[in-house]
């Protein structure tokens, strides 16, 4: 059904963007330790 795909899909975009925003979290703290250690 439409209601179930536009679920779907909101979910995927939904993880898509947190696994997006996680990465950028976790290479922002990697950026961080590696400037603190210079």
């Amino acid at each position: 059904s439409l209601y179930f795909s536009n679920l779907l899909n909101h979910s995927l975009k939904i993880s898509s963007v947190k696994a997006v925003s996680e990465k950028a979290e976790s290479e922002y703290i990697v950026n961080t330790v590696e400037m603190r250690n210079k």
